[in-house]
C-alpha cells in the first residue's frame, strides 16, 4: 500500500488578497473549473464546523459573521498602525498568511469529521506557535483533490509590525513535522522535502494551466486528423493520389471553371 503524505504551504498575503481568500474559501465566489455545485466545509466563529453545500440560513449567517470579522480585522490594523505612525498602512504590507494543506490521495478514504477535528486541532496549535491569531479553515471536498485552507492573521497590534517575516526557517520545517503530528493517526505523514527528492511541486494554478494545455493540444491534433480524413475522402472521390488546392482542382476537374 502506498505511503500517504500531509503537506503544508504557508503564504503572507495582503489584506486585499485576504478578502479574495475569503470568497474562494467559502465559495462566495465560485471559480470556473468546479464540475459541480460548490462542496465546503468551513469553522465559524463559534467553533462549530458548517456545511456551505446545504444552503441553511444559520449556514449564510455564519458566512456574513467571518465576512464581517475579516474586514473588522483590517479596519483595526489601518487604525492602530495609523495611531501609532500618525500615516497610513504601507500598501505592501502582508497582515494575513494563507495556509494551504494538501493530503495524498488517501484522503477520499478518511470520515469527514475525523479530518476536521485534526485540522481544527492543526491550525490552532500553528496559530499559537506562531502567534498568528486563528481567523477560520475550510475543507473543500469540490476539486479533484480534498483539501484544506486556512486563514491567520499576521499583524502585532502592540509592536504596530508583521510576524511572519520573523519566523524563520526553523519555524516553517517545523509546521511539517506538526502536519504529521495531528494528521498520523489518520495514516499520513510529512511531505518528503524537495531537497532530498528534487522534484518541484506545482501550484494549482499551474496543473490548471498545463492541463488546458494538454486538452488544447489534443483539440488540434484531433483537428489535424480530421482534416487529412476529409482531404483523403475528397482524393478518393475525385480519383487523385493526393488532394490539391481548391483552384486546382477547378481548373483540372471542371468544376466551376471554363471547360
Amino acid at each position: 500500500m502506498p505511503e500517504a503524505f500531509v503537506c503544508v504551504r504557508l503564504e503572507a498575503i495582503s489584506a486585499e488578497r485576504a478578502r479574495h481568500q475569503f470568497l474562494h474559501d467559502l465559495r462566495e465566489k465560485c471559480p470556473g473549473y468546479l464540475k459541480g455545485p460548490p462542496r465546503v466545509l468551513f469553522r465559524d466563529l463559534r467553533g462549530y464546523h458548517r456545511n456551505r453545500s446545504l444552503g441553511r440560513v444559520e449556514d449564510a449567517e455564519a458566512i456574513r459573521a467571518l465576512h464581517w470579522e475579516l474586514e473588522q480585522r483590517r479596519k483595526d490594523q489601518k487604525k492602530v498602525y495609523c495611531q501609532a505612525h500618525r500615516k497610513r498602512l504601507p500598501r505592501g504590507t502582508r497582515p494575513f498568511v494563507r495556509v494551504l494543506v494538501a493530503f495524498s490521495r488517501q484522503v477520499e478514504e478518511i470520515p469527514v469529521c475525523k479530518l476536521l477535528c485534526a485540522a481544527e486541532e492543526f491550525f490552532l496549535s500553528l496559530a499559537a506557535q506562531g502567534n498568528l491569531p486563528f481567523v477560520y479553515f475550510a475543507f473543500h471536498e469540490d476539486e479533484e483533490s480534498p483539501h484544506l485552507h486556512a486563514l491567520l492573521e499576521n499583524y502585532d497590534y502592540e509592536l504596530n509590525e508583521t510576524r511572519y517575516r520573523a519566523l524563520g526557517r526553523r519555524f516553517f520545517s517545523a509546521v511539517q513535522d506538526m502536519a504529521e503530528e495531528y494528521f498520523q493517526h489518520l495514516g499520513f505523514r510529512r511531505g518528503i522535502s524537495r531537497t532530498l527528492t528534487g522534484e518541484s511541486h506545482r501550484s494549482p494554478r499551474q496543473a490548471r494551466n498545463e492541463e488546458a494545455l494538454l486538452k488544447k493540444a489534443d483539440q488540434i491534433m484531433f483537428r489535424d486528423f480530421r482534416r487529412q480524413f476529409v482531404r483523403a475522402a475528397l482524393a478518393e472521390l475525385l480519383g487523385q493520389d493526393a488532394p490539391k488546392g481548391s483552384g486546382s482542382a477547378r481548373k483540372e476537374g471542371g468544376l466551376g471553371g471554363k471547360a
